[in-house]
């Protein structure tokens, strides 16, 4: 017996559809901010794991891109062939991800590894991996229990 599909409500549908182009919107942008940017240095490594969240807002877009997402009245199911498209993207995002990220993970793992074999201390590789470009910054806070960087914004 075939399940009935409610009638989809067009309020949280649209919030569903803004909250997922803003995501896309906001990581698209950061990158291509860092790209474009003279000042921001980020690793490949950033770069891939900032691109695959990027793309995972997109899949859970495909039936309002292809028209599908409100029509259930008229179309009860959607086309089978975007359906399977969606289904495996939004079931191969999460993995991605994580693979994408353990990238970055890796990569700062290796340079804090390489940072702690050296003789002179903080390299230039990890303080401007991690956006630090002037060490003397680099402070206590006024607990004692964590250091961060007194860079005030401007």
């Amino acid at each position: 017996m075939a399940s009935v599909l409610a009638p989809p409500n067009p309020i949280h549908i649209a919030v569903y559809n803004t909250l997922n182009i803003v995501g896309f919107l906001a990581n698209f942008s950061i990158t291509l901010t860092a790209y474009f940017s003279r000042r921001i240095h980020r690793s490949r490594n950033w770069y891939l794991a900032m691109m695959t969240w990027t793309w995972w807002n997109i899949p859970y877009l495909l039936l309002m891109l292809g028209g599908h997402q409100l029509d259930v009245k008229t179309v009860p199911v959607a086309p089978r062939a975007l359906c399977t498209i969606q289904a495996a993207l939004i079931y191969s995002g999460p993995p991605t991800v994580a693979f994408a990220n353990l990238g970055v993970i890796g990569h700062i793992a290796s340079l804090l590894i390489e940072t702690l074999y050296e003789k002179t201390g903080l390299s230039n590789k990890v303080s401007r991996s991690v956006g630090i470009d002037d060490l003397s910054k680099v402070t206590r806070n006024a607990t004692g229990a964590y250091c961060g960087i007194d860079n005030p914004l401007p």
